[in-house]
């Protein structure tokens, strides 16, 4: 089965170098080389560019957030993940915003609420389902 690059990045971002893994970074690397550099590693590697490139990262960090959920279920754990992020959006998002009391204050966040301003800062379109969160965790976790 043949993974897309977002699918093979989040793979080397979760520790998992499979040989598939191996081949595309191989490919990448290759070509860059070759280039001297004049083909950009991301562009060698086929990952996406500007906002097409947020929804992947975006989603890297929702799978780090459901990671730190607790639940019996991955449904139960996605509907904790769904309760943190609505908490997050309407209570901390707007203090971490410039004259918030809590701007510039991101390092006093619990490591689920670092992971959930990262996914809000790569795309700002959160879903707001648990249905949705377990689909992009269930797709995306390797």
């Amino acid at each position: 089965m043949s993974r897309s690059p977002q699918e093979l990045l989040l793979s080397v971002a979760a520790g998992v170098i499979d040989a598939e893994v191996l081949a595309w970074l191989r490919a990448g690397a290759k070509v860059w080389l070759e280039t001297d550099g004049q083909v950009p590693l991301e562009r060698a590697l086929k990952l996406p560019r500007g906002k097409r490139a947020r929804i992947p990262a975006r989603n890297f960090w929702l799978c780090q957030a459901y990671a730190l959920c607790g639940g019996a279920t991955p449904s139960a754990r996605a509907e904790k993940l769904h309760d943190e992020i609505e908490a997050f959006r309407a209570r901390v998002l707007p203090q971490l915003r410039p004259g918030g009391a809590l701007a510039g204050a991101e390092a006093n966040l619990s490591e689920l609420r670092r992971a959930l301003l990262r996914a809000f800062r790569q795309h700002s379109r959160i879903p707001d389902s648990s249905k949705q969160l377990q689909r992009i965790v269930g797709h995306n976790i390797v």
